[in-house]
């Protein structure tokens, strides 16, 4: 521990009735064509959205998940992927005279689709005050604070129900946890209930995930150089758990990142040498099933669980296999013959995979088949077009009037952490890279034992590739903890509530200051940890500074060890200890430290500590003088982009006019700093926010008497 700890003990006109009711005409049309409700799911690292009738609603997710380091997944769309609970698709044999019928959330029966119940969103926690340079920073709650409405310790509950037009209700509740065991999935938790008074034959239930609509925190900040990545579409599919052979009652659908056939190479895991190597791609996707009904149920006391479920699994384009939807699964013709028979098992008869049960029909895993191009398993998977999807479909049931059937399953990503990835990225390009250790097959890692390795790769190639073959290791350990939280009624340790933060720069020094009453009136209470990132970079990753398990009404730490002009983002996690009897934790976790949810105080602002002011304006220096974009130090000191020019030695109060050469005035800057600051950060962006290009500039201070000075810098982009 580096710096200084302390604490202290403390009546409308006729015309306005006319376009109110044209306004409300427009937004019922609105809401008759996309979701009147929405659910934001973000509280760990898999986020997502969540529709009240069970079909699709674009909604972008993408701003405010810094920290890229946390590695956020997003699901940005509620659509056909069945990630968050939404494009559940039904199907049945001679339904009111139709032979293979197909009901889809939104048909062509119910275009809006039905929401039978209003959509319910909680989280467990209220955001914590979090102030920055007397910035607010907190950000936005995505949802409403009401614990009592969760089920059992969960951080966030949604719950949505929607018919279809086969009278099937679907009640879909959602399940997420911030606590550091439980964070990279989320639970789907769903009750099919058939209300109508047809008896359903030969009843399945489809879902689908894929990487269509999913964005990633990581490799964005810098953004990889042209020609480093390759499309999101290229991944190999495999589902785990069909074979009777494999012996485990594990079943997970997983995708990950494959080589592009289409390069000489391997690009698997997608390195950016640019960026000294870090694998932009080293995340795994992946959803597994937790419960499927054996037969449907009256009571819930008979639903029981059936091992050999789902039945059928397959990969494909939807469009490719027959499935061809308008508006992702919406408004689609019940009366679709192809879609029912790729849906219940035509490629897996065409492709079958060996080993697997009498009576199902799993099509091969597309990474067994002997072939370094993904593409090589055929039907419904080509470069050109969308994403395959991992398809699974479960049944067949009779399906009768009053009876429900449960279904459970995790989504969620997994895989080599960030830190590991560049370390890993930075080996392969300085060709010291070492296979991981204890690999069950020293030749494919986790991969299938015939895995074969993209053509052309090296040596250093495989190595980093069995790298990412571990994060099939990290799969199989989160589709457990996702089964023993399921097995234990979702009462896993909940976290503690996160602290009230303030950080401000102070010359020289960074003060934060936390407090969290809360948590010190808990039994189990274990003390607080202050992190810290240099720079918003995706290559920089918070590191613990500090950690004090005493209790305050205030606590204060002065971060010392810092550079000046740097930029600097802070968080702080508070603790508690789980109990080394606790039943529902997880045999790893008893006895250890559990801390609040990254997600609950993220920190999008930085700071960066200036020097102290004074009054000489001839004593004012510029740096970097001049100014080279190349210059490593510009990546240490964290700037956006590695824009910045620094002033310092300025008074506490003054005005800087930035003028080009040729005198045209391109930015005034007034600085009056209420700490004394003697340094200010330049991001180079004119009054137009147009970045300023390579030249000379000079640079007009005038002190708050009127005093002036003038100085010269330059520029080389």
């Amino acid at each position: 521990m580096k710096g200084k700890y302390r604490n202290k003990k403390k009546v409308l006109s006729s015309w306005n009735v006319i376009t109110a009711v044209f306004f409300m005409v427009i937004c019922l049309f609105f809401q008759s064509s996309w979701a009147q409700e929405t659910g934001s799911v973000k509280v760990n690292q898999y986020w997502g959205v969540v529709t009240d009738h069970g079909g699709s609603q674009w909604l972008d997710l993408t701003s405010g998940w810094f920290p890229a380091d946390f590695n956020v997944i997003a699901n940005t769309a509620g659509t056909a992927c069945s990630s968050h609970g939404n494009g559940l698709v039904l199907y049945a044999t001679n339904w009111n005279g139709i032979p293979k019928a197909v009901f889809v959330p939104r048909s062509s029966m119910n275009p809006s689709g039905t929401v039978v119940e209003p959509l319910k969103n909680y989280i467990r926690y209220e955001l914590p005050e979090n102030v920055v340079n007397y910035k607010d920073a907190q950000g936005m709650a995505w949802s409403e604070c009401n614990p009592e409405e969760l089920i059992g310790t969960c951080d966030q509950f949604v719950e949505a129900t929607n018919k279809y037009a086969c009278d099937v209700v679907a009640r879909r509740r959602v399940l997420a946890w911030s606590q550091q065991n439980h964070d990279n999935y989320i639970i789907t938790d769903v009750v099919l209930e058939n209300v109508g008074d047809d008896v359903l034959e030969n009843f399945h239930v489809g879902m689908c995930q894929n990487t269509r609509s999913v964005s990633w925190a990581n490799g964005h900040n810098p953004s990889p150089t042209g020609g480093e990545t390759h499309s999101y579409k290229m991944n190999w599919f495999h589902y785990y758990g069909a074979r009777v052979s494999e012996g485990d009652s594990q079943r997970v659908f997983y995708w990950y990142d494959a080589d592009d056939p289409t390069s000489v190479g391997d690009d698997m895991g997608q390195p950016a040498v640019s960026q000294g190597g870090r694998l932009i791609k080293p995340t795994m996707y992946f959803y597994g099933f937790l419960h499927v009904s054996e037969e449907p149920y009256t009571d819930p006391v008979d639903d029981v669980n059936d091992p050999i479920q789902p039945t059928i699994t397959y990969t494909g384009n939807g469009e490719m296999i027959g499935m061809a939807a308008t508006d992702c699964y919406c408004n689609v013709d019940i009366d679709n013959e192809p879609w029912f028979e790729t849906a219940t098992g035509r490629l897996g008869e065409n492709q079958p995979m060996d080993g697997t049960p009498t009576g199902t029909k799993h099509r091969v895993n597309m990474d067994e088949i002997g072939n370094p191009d993904f593409q090589a398993i055929g039907e419904g998977v080509a470069v050109g077009y969308s994403p395959a999807a991992a398809h699974s479909t479960i049944g067949p049931y009779t399906f009768r009037p009053g009876e429900s059937i449960h279904i459970v399953w995790a989504s969620g990503v997994a895989g080599l952490s960030l830190p590991v990835a560049k370390d890993v990225g930075e080996k392969l390009v300085n060709k010291t890279i070492e296979a991981p250790p204890n690999l069950p097959n020293p030749s494919t890692g986790y991969f299938p034992s015939n895995f074969q390795f993209p053509d052309g790769a090296t040596e250093w190639d495989i190595k980093k590739d069995l790298w990412l073959s571990t994060g099939i290791d990290s799969v199989h350990k989160s589709i457990y903890r996702a089964r023993w939280n399921y097995a234990h009624n979702y009462q896993v340790p909940a976290v503690p509530p996160p602290p009230n933060m303030s950080v401000t720069g102070y010359p020289e020094y960074a003060e934060i200051k936390w407090s969290c009453p809360d948590v010190e009136n808990m039994e189990n209470y274990a003390g607080y940890r202050v992190l810290r990132c240099v720079s918003n970079l995706d290559t920089a990753f918070f590191e613990v500074i500090y950690s004090t398990d005493e209790k305050a009404e205030e606590h204060i730490f002065e971060d010392t060890q810092i550079k000046l002009g740097a930029s600097y983002y802070y968080y702080i996690q508070s603790a508690i200890r789980v109990a080394d009897d606790d039943p529902n934790a997880l045999p790893s976790q008893q006895g250890k430290k559990l801390w609040s949810g990254r997600l609950w105080l993220a920190n999008p602002i930085s700071i960066e500590p200036p020097h102290k002011s004074q009054d000489d304006l001839t004593k004012i220096r510029i740096v970097p003088n001049p100014y080279n974009i190349n210059d490593p130090l510009l990546e240490e000191y964290g700037w956006p982009d590695f824009r910045g020019i620094l002033f310092f030695n300025l008074p506490s109060k003054v005005i800087i006019k930035i003028f080009t050469e040729n005198g045209d005035l391109i930015r005034t800057i007034k600085h009056d700093s209420p700490i004394q600051a003697g340094s200010l950060h330049w991001d180079m962006l004119t009054s137009s926010q147009q970045v300023i290009s390579s030249g000379v500039y000079i640079a007009v201070f005038e002190d708050e008497n009127g005093a002036l000075s003038f100085q010269k810098f330059v520029v080389a982009r």
